[in-house]
């Protein structure tokens, strides 16, 4: 993670929705999108009315009023290294061995 011009006041969340989906995504923190997606079909198909962001556009909003922003790097699975730089062109872990 990366923090990038953080809020200098508190934040204000007016619309409903996307105090519904940011609660929803930050309770969701291990799950995968798949699982945001169906407990936002469930909230629209009670609410049809409701417009809940998706999963990417939450993410976006988060980022936007945070200022947390993901740092991916392409690992080895054990994190043995980083495949950047002078390892970028690399197929497997020059510690490990194990494929990219």
């Amino acid at each position: 993670m990366c923090l990038r011009n953080p809020p200098k006041e508190a934040l204000s969340i007016e619309d409903p929705s996307i105090e519904i989906a940011l609660s929803m995504f930050i309770a969701l923190e291990h799950s995968s999108e798949s699982t945001y997606a169906k407990i936002q079909r469930a909230i629209q198909k009670g609410f049809p009315d409701s417009e809940l962001p998706t999963f990417h556009e939450t993410k976006r909003i988060l980022t936007n009023l945070s200022g947390v922003t993901s740092v991916v790097k392409d690992m080895c699975v054990n994190s043995c290294a980083a495949f950047v730089g002078p390892l970028s062109d690399l197929d497997v872990c020059p510690e490990c061995s194990e494929p990219r």
